[in-house]
C-alpha cells in the first residue's frame, strides 16, 4: 500500500506485541535494506548466476545447461540467491518447436512455507504459515513488452524523467510481495534444438548475451589506503604476462562521460583512443587561442590509409598566434636547465633543425623525394648508392642567388642564376665574373666582356695521364705535354699545328715562309736579265732566302709553259739556262736569269720562270 512515510517500531516495557508488530519490523528492515540494494548500487546481477554448458553423456551433439551460484538484485531490491548449480529444465522450451537461440530470464519468487500443525490454527485466519521461502523462477521468452512492473513513486507510476536512467530507484514505494511485482533479468542465450527436444552448444557470446550487472553509485570511491584497485574478481593478481592469455587484458573499465585526473596518470601498457582528439592545454585549462590536438584521421579525400593527424592551431599560416604554434622536439640544454629544441614544426608552415645533424641510417636509397609524379614515383630527389652521392632531376638543376620561388622553369624569381645544368651542360648564368675559384681567387676560370678568361698566380700545366701531386708542374707520373711559364714562354713537348697565320710579337726566332713566282726573258740578247722582288711590309727580319727554277721556254709567248710542241729547227736547241740570287735582305731580293739558244737572233724570246722563297719574322 502507499505509505509517505518510514515507520519503524519502539518497544517499551510491559508493550503488547501482536503479529501485525513484529511484521512491521520485518517490513522496516527488509525495506531499508532493499534501499540499500538500490541506493548504493543498481539492480542487475551482483555475480555468478552464469549459463555454462556441460557435454551430455550419450549425445556428442548435445549439451546440458547450469546456472551457476550467484547474488542478484531486481527493480525492487530484491535479492535473489542462487545457492547451488541448477540444471535448465528443457521442459521450459518444449513449446519451441523450431531451432534457434532463446532468451532465458529469471524473477524473484517466494513462497508460503510451515503451516501450523493441526489443533494449533486458529479459525479466523488464512494466512497461516510460519516461513517465506525467498526463491527465484526461470523465465524462457518473455514478452519483451512485460518485462518488468510499474515503479510506484508518489502513490502513481514513475515516468522515465522521474526515475534515474538505470531506474534503480530507493525512494520508491515497494510493492507487496503478496502482489507477485515482476521484475526480470536476462541470464543469456541458449541453443534450442526443438525437433530433437535438446540443448547444442550455443554460438560464441550467446551464453552471458545482454546480461545487466549492479553498478556503484555515489560521487567519490574513497580508498582505505594510497590505492584503488580495480580488477576482475575471476582473474587472479597479477595479471598473465602472456598477450595471447584470455585474461591478459584483465578487467574493462568504462567512463561514460569526462575522465579527470588531478595528479600523474600512469600506463604500464597500451593506451587507445577511439575517434577522439587528445588535446593539450596549460594548467588553467585554457588554449590561448592555438588548440593543440591528436588524432586519427582518413587519408585524402577519406580514403586510402589513415591519418596521424598532429593539429597545431586554427589560424592560417603566417595569421594570429597560431602561426608562432610549434611540435618540438628536444633535449635539456648544456646547462640541464632549460628545454633546448631539436626539431620544430612550426605553424607557419615550416620545418626547423636548430641544432644537431640530420641522420638517414646506412642503407643506401633515395632518402628524399622533393617532387613525386601523378603516379607516385620520384622525379626529383637526393639519396646514395655505393661509393656515390647523388641528386635526381626529370630536367635541370638549378643554383639561385636571392630572389623568391617562381614555379616556372630556370626562373631565379627576381634573384640571379648562378649555375645551371641540363642535357645540353653546364651553364653560369649571364654575368660576367670569374665563375670558378679554383684555389683561392688567384685561380678560376671566368668572363669578361667578349672575353673567357684562365687565371693562374703562377704556371699553367697540360698533362697526359699520371695521378694528382702537389708540387709545381709534377705529372704525377705522367707527361707534362705544355707548360706555360708566369713570364709567358709556353713549352710544348711535340709538334705544334697551326693553321692560319701565326702572330707572335717580341724575339721570338718564329718563322715566316713568303714566296714569289716570276718569268723573265733575255734583255739584250746574249746576256742575262737582271730582276728584283720587292717584299717590304712582310717581314720584319729576314732570314735566307733562295730561287727555284721553274722551267724554259725558247718561243717567248709565255703560255708556252701550258702547251707542248716541237720546233725541227736547228736554230732552236736550247744551249744555257740559269736563275741566280745575287742579294736579299728585309725587303727585297735582286738577281740574274738566262736562257740561250743555236740562233742567237731570237733569243729575245726565250724566257726563264723561276720561284723566289723569302724566310723571316712576320710583321705583326
Amino acid at each position: 500500500m502507499p505509505v509517505d512515510e518510514i515507520e519503524r517500531l519502539h518497544f517499551y516495557q510491559r508493550q503488547y506485541l501482536g503479529a501485525d508488530d513484529l511484521e512491521a519490523q520485518q517490513t522496516y528492515h527488509r525495506d531499508m535494506r532493499r534501499r540499500h540494494n538500490l541506493g548504493q548500487h543498481t539492480w542487475g546481477i551482483v555475480v555468478g548466476a552464469d549459463l555454462i554448458e556441460v557435454p551430455q553423456d550419450g549425445d556428442p551433439a548435445a549439451v546440458n545447461v547450469y546456472i551457476t551460484p550467484g547474488l542478484l538484485v531486481d527493480g525492487f531490491g530484491r535479492e535473489i540467491v542462487i545457492l547451488d548449480p541448477v540444471k535448465l529444465d528443457p521442459a521450459l522450451f518444449s513449446g519451441f518447436m523450431n531451432s534457434q537461440h532463446r532468451e532465458v530470464w529469471i524473477r524473484y519468487d517466494d513462497q508460503r512455507a510451515g503451516q501450523p500443525k493441526y489443533g494449533w490454527g486458529v479459525c479466523d485466519s488464512n494466512d497461516q504459515f510460519a516461513r517465506i521461502l525467498e526463491t527465484y523462477r526461470v523465465v524462457v521468452e518473455p514478452d519483451p513488452t512485460k518485462l518488468a512492473d510499474d515503479i510506484i513513486v508518489s502513490g502513481s507510476p514513475a515516468q522515465p524523467a522521474d526515475l534515474p536512467l538505470d531506474r534503480s530507484a530507493p525512494f520508491q514505494e515497494f510493492p507487496d510481495d503478496r502482489d507477485d511485482p515482476l521484475w526480470l533479468l536476462r541470464l543469456g542465450s541458449v541453443n534450442w534444438d526443438g525437433p530433437n527436444s535438446k540443448f547444442i552448444p550455443a554460438a560464441p557470446g550467446k551464453l552471458g548475451e545482454r546480461r545487466h550487472y549492479v553498478r556503484l553509485v555515489g560521487r567519490e570511491v574513497m580508498a582505505p589506503g594510497d590505492s584503488l584497485l580495480l580488477r576482475a574478481r575471476k582473474i587472479s593478481s597479477p595479471l598473465p604476462t602472456d598477450p595471447n592469455d584470455p585474461a591478459y587484458m584483465g578487467v574493462t573499465a568504462k567512463v561514460e562521460g569526462t575522465l579527470q585526473v588531478d595528479r600523474t596518470l600512469f600506463a604500464k601498457a597500451d593506451v587507445e583512443l577511439h575517434g577522439g582528439k587528445l588535446y593539450f592545454r596549460d594548467a588553467a585549462g585554457g588554449d590561448d587561442g592555438v588548440p593543440l590536438w591528436m588524432t586519427r584521421l582518413k587519408g585524402p579525400g577519406g580514403k586510402g590509409t589513415a591519418d596521424l593527424r598532429i593539429h597545431l592551431g586554427d589560424g592560417k599560416i603566417g595569421d594570429g598566434p597560431a602561426s608562432k604554434a610549434r611540435l618540438t622536439i628536444g633535449n635539456l640544454d648544456s646547462a640541464g636547465k632549460a628545454e633546448a629544441v631539436i626539431l620544430d614544426v612550426r605553424g607557419d608552415d615550416r620545418i626547423e633543425i636548430p641544432t644537431g645533424v640530420l641522420d638517414f641510417g646506412k642503407q643506401t636509397r633515395q632518402m628524399i623525394n622533393l617532387t613525386t609524379t601523378l603516379g607516385g614515383e620520384p622525379f626529383y630527389g637526393i639519396g646514395t648508392q655505393i661509393d656515390t652521392f647523388y641528386f635526381r632531376t626529370h630536367n635541370q638543376y638549378c643554383w639561385f642567388r636571392d630572389g623568391a620561388h617562381a614555379d616556372t622553369a630556370s626562373d631565379a624569381g627576381g634573384g640571379t642564376v648562378q649555375l645551371r645544368l641540363n642535357s645540353q651542360g653546364l651553364f653560369f648564368g649571364e654575368e660576367v665574373r670569374q665563375m670558378l675559384n679554383l684555389w683561392k681567387e688567384e685561380y678560376g676560370i671566368g668572363v669578361q666582356a667578349g672575353d673567357l678568361y684562365f687565371r693562374s698566380a703562377s704556371d699553367f700545366s697540360w698533362f697526359k695521364g699520371g695521378t694528382p701531386s702537389s708540387g709545381q708542374n709534377d705529372p704525377g707520373g705522367g707527361t707534362v705535354l705544355m707548360h706555360l711559364l708566369s713570364n709567358g714562354d709556353l713549352h710544348i713537348k711535340n709538334d705544334l699545328s697551326v693553321f692560319g697565320n701565326l702572330r707572335v710579337s717580341g724575339n721570338q726566332d718564329l718563322l715566316k715562309v713568303k714566296t714569289f713566282d716570276r718569268t723573265f726573258g733575255d734583255d739584250p740578247p746574249d746576256s742575262p736579265h737582271a730582276w728584283t722582288i720587292d717584299y717590304s711590309g712582310e717581314f720584319s727580319a729576314f732570314y735566307t732566302a733562295f730561287v727555284v727554277l721553274r722551267g724554259f721556254n725558247i718561243f717567248g709567248d709565255p703560255e708556252s709553259f701550258s702547251i707542248f710542241q716541237h720546233d725541227m729547227s736547228g736554230a732552236s736547241i736550247p744551249h744555257h739556262v740559269i736563275v741566280q740570287l745575287t742579294s736579299a735582305n728585309v725587303s727585297s731580293a735582286t738577281g740574274i736569269c738566262y736562257c740561250s739558244r743555236s740562233d742567237t737572233t731570237q733569243e729575245g724570246s726565250c724566257r726563264v720562270s723561276f720561284t723566289l722563297v723569302v724566310m723571316g719574322k712576320g710583321v705583326m
